[in-house]
């Protein structure tokens, strides 16, 4: 009797145990249709890591890259990269910095002194510009997997670690 009891104790707490590890919240960067909450893309991802949204400018038709930092909850901008074609002095814009390099304006340290903590990020998928988000050495690209003008979200969710393996 002594001994069902044991095997009944330890196969409750293997459960429990496991249970909790595949509980575990991890935090996730989830692209999602606003209207419907569809998960586009989503990318497991550490507070630290960095990602990326890359997009065509559609009226000075230069690359444009916005990089923000991950943490807890939310996320900072953190460099802005843009192609430019004519010096317009944007480094008296910018407390950052500022540097240009192989014909980009590279604005870089913008969450030292602007802490925008974004929750999410709310963009509209373009009609004609390429569009894509960048995260651990993952491309999402938002033109393929939505049709122009459809409201997407960004943003850092905590997901149950099972969920990587029911996707």
């Amino acid at each position: 009797m002594h001994r069902k009891y044991k095997l009944i104790l330890f196969t409750g707490a293997l459960l429990v145990i496991l249970s909790v590890l595949l509980l575990w919240p991890l935090p996730v960067l989830a692209v999602r249709i606003y209207d419907t909450n569809h998960v586009l893309f989503s990318a497991g991802v550490s507070y630290g890591d960095e990602f990326t949204l890359q997009f065509l400018h559609s009226y000075e038709k230069g690359w444009v890259e916005e990089t923000y930092i991950i943490e807890k909850g939310h996320f900072n901008l953190t460099r802005h990269r843009y192609q430019v074609y004519s010096y317009d002095a944007r480094e008296f814009t910018f407390p950052g910095k500022f540097s240009l390099k192989d014909g980009y304006a590279i604005v870089e340290d913008i969450d030292s002194y602007i802490k925008t903590e974004n929750r999410q990020l709310l963009i509209r998928s373009a009609y004609t510009v390429p569009q894509n988000i960048l995260v651990n050495n993952k491309v999402f690209n938002l033109n393929e997997k939505t049709a122009g003008g459809v409201l997407v979200v960004i943003k850092i969710e905590s997901w149950p670690f099972i969920r990587k393996f029911i996707q």
